[in-house]
């Protein structure tokens, strides 16, 4: 189902994602007309990490980020300056908690 829905990625505006405790391999496609990403997880994963990547090669578009992820010692702030989009954001919501 997600290879199917990922084939029309390219007219995406807007995309969720919801990720589980497990490894997911989210496949790589392009992103041309992303403009918001959302990432609820319930760990900071190698997942989570790829995702943000494929946006920052792929979404040139990436405007509004939401990432709710857990409070962990493994994240900060500066993890997702590093990426370009960063600078093109009007929004961020960054939530971390239990």
């Amino acid at each position: 189902m997600i290879n199917a829905m990922m084939e029309h990625s390219s007219h995406f505006r807007s995309l969720a994602i919801v990720l589980s405790l497990d490894h997911f391999d989210f496949p790589v496609v392009d992103l041309p007309l992303l403009e918001n990403l959302q990432i609820h997880s319930p760990a900071l994963n190698s997942s989570v990490r790829h995702i943000l990547q494929m946006a920052d090669e792929r979404a040139p578009r990436l405007n509004n980020l939401t990432l709710e992820i857990p409070k962990t010692l493994d994240f900060r702030l500066t993890e997702v300056a590093r990426y370009q989009f960063y600078y093109r954001l009007r929004s961020l919501y960054l939530a971390t908690g239990t």
